[in-house]
């Protein structure tokens, strides 16, 4: 990815098409494995483009490459969720890097309770952006000139001290919600695997059972009855 801090206006943002490629390049960059990732350079470097680029759908767009090579659908589509996430990442760096350059808070000399309430603003206009845009082509540089101007007319209103305290308390107490949701969720998905793991445990078990159960019987394997009597042992008698 190029650096963005060669950029200081909204008229230098890079066309989607580099941004695809710097996507693309960040990918290859991390080791991600994708059989799409080893096709032809210049096939790769079409595609890229062809997913940021308005018009097409994944499916037309999976139409046109497999003119070109052999690729699994399911490995397609899920290397276009890959590269469409790592594109608005770069795009969201790009876009924040501009506008706080622009709004002209863009250094660590510009401190103060207004530059700190800004670079808020940034981040979370920004962040807003990406959640929205349904793909990558959603994402134009114009939208950059309404950010900055909704910024700044935030800039313009007369915010005192305690209203500037009152947004920050709230923006630090929606982080501290996240981060303890996050928190739940890592112990739920733990709770989670555990279960699974004890449900395997379990399965393994009867199975084990009722293959000694068969060897004494000589049946040679595991019968529909033996089957019915695993699932009755895990699941309460579902069919």
């Amino acid at each position: 990815m190029a650096d963005t801090a060669t950029h200081n206006s909204i008229d230098t943002m890079p066309p989607a098409e580099q941004i695809a490629r710097d996507a693309r390049d960040r990918l290859a960059a991390a080791n991600y494995t994708s059989s799409v990732m080893t096709i032809d350079l210049d096939v790769l470097d079409e595609l890229v483009v062809l997913l940021v680029t308005p018009g097409m759908t994944r499916t037309e767009i999976y139409q046109w490459l497999c003119e070109r090579t052999e690729i699994k659908r399911s490995a397609f589509f899920r290397f276009a969720d890959r590269f469409e996430e790592t594109f608005k990442v770069i795009w969201g760096d790009y876009a924040a890097h501009l506008v706080t350059i622009n709004l002209g808070v863009g250094g660590d000399e510009q401190v103060g309770d207004l530059a700190d309430f800004n670079r808020r603003r940034v981040q979370q206009l920004i962040a807003q952006e990406l959640v929205t845009a349904r793909s990558p082509a959603d994402l134009a540089t114009s939208r950059l000139t309404a950010l900055t101007a909704a910024i700044r007319t935030a800039d313009r209103t007369d915010l005192d001290r305690e209203d500037l305290a009152l947004r920050k308390e709230d923006a630090d107490r929606r982080a501290a919600e996240s981060e303890a949701k996050l928190e739940r969720m890592a112990i739920e998905l733990g709770k989670l695997k555990l279960q699974l793991n004890e449900a395997q445990t379990r399965f393994d078990a009867e199975v084990e059972r009722e293959k000694r159960a068969a060897d004494r019987k000589g049946a040679g394997g595991l019968d529909d009855d033996a089957i019915t009597r695993v699932r009755a042992a895990m699941f309460g008698g579902a069919s």
